[in-house]
């Protein structure tokens, strides 16, 4: 987003407050580690050479399976034991966890076969906000800068952060016989909302936003890059909001 003159800011900061697939995979006969996203996982096998599939959670039901003749499948916990019986057979195997999530496991006949394939659930990576698993509160807030501040100042500088989505928006925020201010773009970034809106005064003298006094319900943090908007001139306005917060 272009800069178009410099920035006179005055910050009033109300409150302080990646999908990562990894997938290692060695080599075939050794233990294989596999990503469960709904697609069939390969399971290689040979004929008389057993091979263990150790899914995330319980094994709760095998909706369908394989032709008994052609190989044998038995569930013991989270372990599901495939052995084939004889050659040139193909199957795939629905295979439902405790959970109630859906894996696929897609069989074929493969040398060198599998003796082991653990399958994991994909890293979903944290919100734009949320402190990350085992962080010490304010410790990391200290270090990385609380999630409002940094949403802020990425607006005033327009650049982006891991996270966060930037559309175009426009709604009317505020307007009076004096001033409108109407957004221009939307910071989609998880349990805030960050808005860049354009202030224009509609008189023929100087208007002073007077930030301070500016309230919305969840306003967390707000800033213009000048509070005061020469006649008939406009400013940008930056407001950080957390829906659903009454302050």
């Amino acid at each position: 987003m272009n800069r178009r003159r410099p920035l006179k800011r005055s910050i009033l900061t109300v409150a302080f407050v990646s999908a990562v697939f990894w997938c290692l995979v060695s080599s075939s006969h050794a233990g294989r580690l596999e990503i469960s996203t709904g697609e069939p996982v390969e399971v290689h096998l040979a004929v008389g050479m057993p091979t263990v599939v150790t899914f995330p959670e319980t094994i709760k039901a095998i909706p369908t399976s394989a032709d008994p003749e052609s190989v044998s499948i038995e569930a013991e916990g989270s372990r599901l034991f495939i052995q084939s019986r004889r050659p040139g057979f193909e199957a795939l195997v629905f295979v439902i966890d405790r959970l109630d999530r859906l894996h696929l496991l897609k069989l074929v006949e493969r040398d060198p076969p599998d003796t082991e394939v653990q399958l994991v659930l994909p890293k979903v990576p944290p919100r734009f906000g949320d402190e990350p698993s085992g962080a010490r509160g304010s410790t990391a807030r200290r270090r990385s800068g609380s999630p409002i501040r940094r949403l802020l100042v990425a607006m005033l500088k327009g650049s982006r952060l891991p996270g966060v989505e930037v559309l175009e928006h426009d709604q009317v925020l505020a307007q009076s016989s004096d001033v409108e201010i109407r957004t221009t773009h939307l910071y989609a970034a998880g349990r805030y909302l960050g808005f860049l809106a354009k202030a224009t005064n509609l008189t023929l003298e100087p208007f002073v936003l007077r930030l301070p006094e500016y309230q919305a319900q969840g306003l967390k943090a707000i800033a213009a890059d000048d509070e005061t908007i020469q006649a008939g001139g406009w400013t940008r306005v930056y407001l950080v909001i957390e829906p659903g917060s009454p302050y």
